[in-house]
């Protein structure tokens, strides 16, 4: 069996929540060794902490910055110290949905930063169309590493990501044909790559255009490793490796997630 790692879903969603304890059985058994659950919106925070408690998953707190006028810090760092909260996000920018208010977003990314550097925890990153300005913040504030989630920038982002000490985590539109940024893919050192699914949204080939579920990231993972011309296999295991390499919490209480 291929193992493999969900770095990035979003049971908590309205769509996935009611199946949830049923997707990550499914998932364990097709080799899913490790699944984390990323936040959304402060005023979830505690519900997705519960959800995580209930599956024996992992999650990340945190403000999308999508909903960066929903920040409120209060429901987020209560929850920081939590055995299953192993990181901060997602956060970070996205010029892509518009209209957004730039300013906002940067000052909701930054309180996170320093709230990830209190909590001695990593940043999961979200970044669309906003490449200069993630880069910027990261190193104006000495930011913690982490993951760049679902990545799908240029030659000199990942350049910029790797150099900050960020892990890089390919989700379903690595499968896509025509997805620019499949030439990088082999760029990325093997020890900092990771894989996801980004569920419910971006269902890999041969599931695009359906309700997308942790169980498909050994999708991903085989692209990944086409990509690369690597073993599944290996890959996998590197990327189970690196999975708790990224959110050392998870890695005394592993276990309980196999």
């Amino acid at each position: 069996m291929i193992e493999s790692v969900d770095s990035h879903c979003h049971l908590q969603t309205s769509v996935l929540r009611p199946n949830a304890g049923a997707l990550v059985d499914e998932a364990r058994y097709q080799g899913v060794r490790e699944i984390l659950v990323a936040g959304i919106t402060p005023s979830e925070t505690d519900s997705t902490v519960e959800l995580a408690e209930q599956l024996g998953v992992w999650c990340s707190v945190g403000c999308h910055p999508c909903h960066a006028a929903e920040w409120d810090p209060q429901p987020v760092v209560r929850w920081t110290n939590h055995p299953r909260v192993v990181a901060i996000g997602e956060c970070g920018l996205d010029y892509f949905h518009k209209p957004f208010d730039a300013h906002l977003q940067e000052q909701v990314f930054r309180d996170q930063i320093e709230m990830a550097k209190e909590a001695n925890l990593p940043l999961i990153l979200h970044n669309r169309d906003s490449d200069s300005d993630l880069i910027r913040i990261l190193r104006d504030t000495n930011a913690p590493a982490g993951v760049f989630h679902c990545f799908g920038a240029d030659r000199a982002t990942l350049d910029a990501a790797l150099e900050l000490g960020f892990f890089i985590s390919f989700a379903g539109n690595v499968t896509f044909p025509k997805a620019v940024f499949r030439e990088i893919v082999a760029s990325v050192p093997s020890d900092r790559l990771l894989v996801e699914t980004d569920s419910p949204w971006l269902a890999p080939v041969p599931y695009r255009g359906k309700t997308n579920v942790p169980a498909y990231v050994t999708s991903v993972l085989l692209e990944v490793a086409k990509l690369r011309d690597e073993d599944p296999e290996n890959l996998g295991s590197q990327v189970v490796a690196n999975f708790r390499v990224c959110f050392p919490k998870t890695a005394p209480l592993s276990r309980n997630c196999a």
